[in-house]
C-alpha cells in the first residue's frame, strides 16, 4: 500500500516540529524522545488522525507558548527543509503581530517578530500602511529603550 501525500506531510511536520523542541529544550528530552518513537509508528501503521492531532496539539503550542522569534527560526528550517513556504507558520505570526499592534511592543521577543516583519514587508507597495503601522512601534520601542 502507497503512503499517502498527507500522511508522509503529517510526519515530517510533526518530526520536524519535535526536533526543534528537542533542541530549543522547550519539552522535556525523554518525552520527546518518545515522542519521535510514537510519530514513527503512528506512521508505519498508517495512523493519519494521531498525527493530525499531534500536529494540532503542536500549532496550540505554537500559538499560545512558544516565543514569536522560535516561530520564525521554525519558518526558516521548515522552508529549508521542504523547499516552499508553510503558510501556518505566517498565520501564526501574523496574528502575534497583530496583537503586538494593538498593545505595543512589550518585550524582545515582540521586538524581533515586528523588526523582521518590516524586513520581510518592506519592499512591497501593498503594505505600506502596515510597513508605517510596524515602523511606529519600533521608533517608540527605541524612544523608551536607548
Amino acid at each position: 500500500m502507497k503512503e499517502t501525500p498527507k500522511l508522509d506531510l503529517l510526519r515530517l511536520k510533526c518530526l520536524t516540529f519535535t526536533e526543534f523542541f528537542l533542541q530549543k529544550k522547550f519539552f522535556n528530552e525523554d518525552a520527546l524522545n518518545k515522542v519521535i518513537d510514537a510519530i514513527e509508528q503512528a506512521h508505519k501503521e498508517k495512523k493519519t488522525k494521531i498525527l493530525d492531532a499531534l500536529n494540532k496539539d503542536y500549532f496550540y503550542q505554537m500559538r499560545e507558548a512558544m516565543p514569536a522569534t522560535y516561530l520564525l527560526e521554525l519558518k526558516k528550517i521548515w522552508l529549508e527543509k521542504v523547499g516552499e513556504e508553510f503558510n501556518d507558520f505566517q498565520i501564526l505570526i501574523d496574528k502575534k503581530i497583530n496583537k503586538i499592534i494593538k498593545r505595543g511592543i512589550k518585550s524582545l521577543d515582540d521586538y524581533e517578530i515586528v523588526h523582521n516583519e518590516v524586513e520581510t514587508i518592506w519592499d512591497d507597495s501593498t503594505q505600506k500602511e502596515k510597513l508605517d503601522i510596524l515602523n511606529n512601534l519600533l521608533n517608540d520601542w527605541h524612544k523608551k529603550h536607548p
